[in-house]
């Protein structure tokens, strides 16, 4: 089993909120560290837009399950540095990215910060279908961002891994 890339993870814990307010970025030709600093601003700026979504749900079985939904604000900076260590690692792995390997990390980016935010009154009818099942999810991410592995595949030092 190949590791997945850092990319995901803070992709999967935004899939649900976005904004759609600047040009997106374009990570074609830039050094590891530029695009990933290009992507961590891309990121934490749609992040400190539109805020991060917080589901809790506490017990579980038939009618016992109560989850609860916030959208919460994002500090910018504080977001930039949790996120820029784990893109740093993936973009390092992966090296200067061209052609159609940075157009899919392009898609998928600039997919996401494109779709519009979602508000208070949104996820809290999302939790309340979590209430009652598996309800499927609340944004659909690009299908680019699906397919992020073929890109970031696992590395060695820093060199691009073997591909698969």
């Amino acid at each position: 089993m190949r590791p997945r890339s850092h990319l995901r993870l803070p992709i999967a814990a935004i899939l649900v909120i976005a904004s759609g307010c600047d040009e997106g970025v374009d990570v074609s030709g830039l050094e590891p560290a530029a695009a990933a600093a290009a992507v961590t601003d891309e990121l934490c700026g749609w992040l400190s837009s539109c805020g991060d979504v917080e589901i809790e749900c506490t017990g579980s079985g038939e009618g016992a399950r109560t989850c609860t939904a916030m959208v919460v604000e994002v500090d910018f900076e504080d977001c930039q540095r949790e996120q820029l260590p784990d893109v740093l690692e993936d973009f390092n792995c992966s090296g200067t990215l061209e052609g159609a390997e940075a157009e899919l990390v392009n898609a998928c980016i600039n997919g996401l910060t494109a779709t519009p935010c979602v508000s208070q009154s949104e996820i809290e009818d999302y939790a309340e279908m979590l209430e009652t099942g598996d309800p499927p999810p609340l944004r659909d991410a690009p299908a680019e961002c699906a397919v992020l592995d073929q890109v970031f595949d696992d590395c060695s030092g820093g060199a691009r891994g073997p591909r698969r």
